[in-house]
């Protein structure tokens, strides 16, 4: 888990080793510059049943670097560090139903909607989402 540093105040008196310039500054931009993503995508098809929510099951783990997405339970994403997260997220359907009607895709966080977006066949539904 990477721990996100409480800014220092400093004083023109303070001392700089090596230690300090590490914890106070390093870490920081390190933080910064690489932060927590994870990004996962289905790349198989799923079937869909008309009237019911289906969730979303991914299948391919394109790049984690703090293993938010477990393949027991490969239809969460679950962020080890506290903040905020910027959600892209999006969806597509084939014409191979009902060329008629409409799809809605819902996009939760901790059991509540957060977003939805709604397409026809054919048309992708895509959204930016900062969740905190």
């Amino acid at each position: 888990m990477t721990t996100v540093v409480t800014p220092r105040t400093w004083t023109d008196k303070d001392f700089i080793d090596w230690q300090t310039a590490k914890t106070e500054i390093f870490d920081p931009l390190n933080f910064l510059f690489n932060p927590p993503i994870c990004k996962v995508r289905r790349k198989t098809t799923q079937a869909l049943n008309t009237g019911v929510a289906t969730t979303i099951t991914f299948d391919d783990l394109m790049h984690d670097s703090e293993q938010m997405w477990n393949a027991n339970a490969p239809t969460k994403l679950t962020p080890k560090t506290p903040g905020r997260y910027k959600v892209i997220w999006g969806g597509g359907w084939n014409q191979t139903g009902p060329v008629n009607g409409r799809r809605i895709v819902w996009l939760g966080m901790n059991g509540v909607v957060r977003d939805r977006r709604e397409g026809r066949p054919g048309t992708p539904a895509v959204a930016h989402k900062n969740l905190q």
